[in-house]
């Protein structure tokens, strides 16, 4: 299992007392592709763009400010869309960007990185399936490229059946424990789900949608209800690595969170799309409402935004895209810290070759505050 952190303020809450916690980052829609170093690059009659270096140079130097104030690692949260085209390349360029200090590219070594190491959980999006096309057909090259992040997870120990489960290693969960003394039982459970497994019936009735729509398969859902009866049950949660072991979370102060890549509520003033719709997306508010979890972090349509819906309470956190080049909405990314009390956000926004904290939130832990 991996292992998250606390930390004290970095010196953007300087003016705050110190408040231990553990804390998040949390970005998506990266778009990496080769070359590396490139602005851009263009695929597919030049309808879908690449990342631009300078954002993953920024993002360098930004996370690096946030890690360098704490005492403790951070834990990322990568919500899908890593690669631009889905290709070997471009996802294996992400994945070092996320897990090293250093991007080994072309042999050249760029010094880029946001060194998160495994501590981070990543889900796949929609550019992270598509092959020679611009179509979610590839359902291996992200496992594959991610496995050493994926292997310590544990979808096998709560029975979902895959029908390439050596390849296929989501839902899974990740535990995320406080390290601080003085918060010593501040758990945070991360629950990964796949929202790109399209079904064939999805297929059919719409040609065009995949290429981004989503949904959260079934197997998905009971696998968030399986691990929630436990946590709220039997105040425990199963170990994935194949001995039956649990890990014991009595007296633990518990927060769940779900991350996925497409996007099961958006703010009213946004538009929905019918090419990029989750298509279950009702069924999956309440059903993660119903299961208990705190919050759920998303991405894809590059629309930074924290709302709690209005319907189930469920905290709904969006990251903008990271490093695309030339979006209309900017570049953007979010720091999430948790306490006892509250979760506040807080998301950093890229403007004149930097990311800046940009705006705050804070929000109770409790669902029906």
């Amino acid at each position: 299992m991996g292992t998250g952190s606390i930390r004290v303020p970095s010196p953007v809450f300087a003016s705050a007392p110190p408040i231990h916690m553990i804390e998040l980052i949390h970005i998506s829609d990266l778009h990496v592709a080769a070359p590396f170093h490139a602005t851009e690059r263009r695929f597919w009659k030049k309808r879908v763009g690449s990342h631009g270096f300078g954002f993953m140079l920024a993002a360098t130097e930004a996370v690096a400010r946030i890690k360098d104030a704490a005492t403790y690692p951070v834990y990322g949260l990568v919500t899908g869309d890593c690669a631009a085209d889905g290709s070997v390349e471009g996802l294996a360029l992400s994945r070092q960007f996320i897990e090293r200090s250093k991007v080994h590219a072309s042999g050249v070594v760029f010094e880029v990185g946001l060194a998160l190491g495994p501590l981070y959980s990543a889900v796949p999006g929609n550019h992270d399936r598509f092959g020679p096309a611009p179509i979610q057909a590839d359902y291996k090259s992200f496992e594959s490229e991610y496995a050493g992040n994926l292997r310590s997870k544990n979808h096998i120990a709560y029975g979902v059946k895959r029908k390439h489960a050596r390849i296929r290693r989501l839902p899974s969960l990740d535990v995320v424990h406080s390290s601080h003394p003085d918060t010593p039982n501040l758990t945070a459970i991360v629950i990964s789900v796949d929202s790109t497994e399209l079904r064939p019936i999805d297929r059919a009735r719409n040609p065009f949608g995949i290429a981004a729509q989503g949904r959260v398969s079934h197997e998905s859902l009971k696998f968030i209800d399986a691990v929630m009866e436990d946590v709220r049950a039997a105040r425990r949660v199963r170990l994935g690595d194949g001995t039956g072991r649990f890990m014991d979370l009595r007296g633990r102060d518990v927060i769940t969170i779900v991350a996925m890549h497409h996007h099961p509520l958006l703010p009213p003033a946004v538009p929905l799309k019918t090419a990029t719709v989750l298509l279950n997306a009702a069924e999956t508010r309440t059903r993660l409402r119903r299961a208990g979890i705190h919050a759920v972090f998303f991405g894809h349509e590059h629309h930074a935004f924290i709302e709690r819906c209005a319907e189930t309470g469920l905290l709904c956190v969006a990251a903008g895209t990271l490093s695309k080049y030339g979006e209309a909405l900017g570049n953007s990314f979010n720091r999430v810290q948790i306490t006892h009390e509250r979760i506040v956000t807080e998301r950093w926004s890229y403007h004149r070759g930097v990311f800046r904290p940009q705006h705050s939130e804070t929000w109770p832990r409790d669902l029906t505050s």
